[in-house]
């Protein structure tokens, strides 16, 4: 290997490893919530337009508590990285949640076509066919969805539909917090029962 060989090459190897420190402190620094954009609503990426992030084929990240138990992981097709506001936009989301009282046999499954990852403060937003399945197997559906990391909880605004093996029903907000592995509707819940005594159904609502 001649001098300009071997010097090409150490060039090339401090350039990414250059690239690597700074691209890990930059995502991964803390940011504080109020640095980030809430202006828009979820799934607004008209700040995204006048500028380009790096894009990648595909991420998965999972959250290790200090001792060292999974709390959650998040994975997604693509994802376009904006280093200077620590967030990435990802497209065919999937994600699992860990209850706190069943780490081996309950998780929460959300899927969504898009997303936002606030590295920083490790937020989650998700749009577009947004399903979450709760460890018995019951769907909820509805467009939009947000974890909030500091407060350990999942939650929703927009109208959600629910189906399970013996129900389905509507309810205008929803929230679900992991640390007490319970769940919360409001807004003119609707509930049909699929599983009566005698094969009947009974309706209610509750406002």
């Amino acid at each position: 290997m001649n001098a300009r060989k071997a010097g090409l090459i150490g060039i090339a190897i401090v350039v990414v490893v250059t690239f690597y420190v700074w691209h890990k402190k930059a995502f991964f620094n803390e940011s504080r919530p109020e640095d980030r954009n809430y202006s828009g609503k979820v799934g607004d990426t008209s700040s995204e337009q006048g500028s380009r992030g790096i894009r990648l084929e595909g991420m998965k990240y999972t959250e290790i508590s200090e001792d060292g138990k999974q709390c959650w992981k998040i994975m997604s097709k693509e994802v376009e990285v904006f280093l200077d506001q620590k967030k990435s936009l990802l497209t065919d989301v999937k994600a699992e949640f860990y209850l706190k009282n069943d780490q081996r046999n309950g998780a929460i499954k959300l899927s969504a076509d898009k997303g936002i990852f606030w590295a920083g403060v490790k937020d989650i937003e998700v749009y577009g066919n947004v399903v979450v399945t709760l460890p018995d197997g019951t769907e909820l559906r509805t467009e939009k969805a947000v974890y909030r990391n500091k407060d350990k909880e999942l939650s929703s605004e927009t109208p959600l539909s629910i189906s399970s093996g013996w129900l389905n029903g509507q309810v205008g907000k929803w929230r679900y917090n992991l640390d007490d592995d319970k769940g919360y509707g409001e807004g003119g819940v609707k509930v049909e029962l699929k599983a009566m005594p005698g094969g009947t159904k009974k309706t209610g609502i509750l406002r």
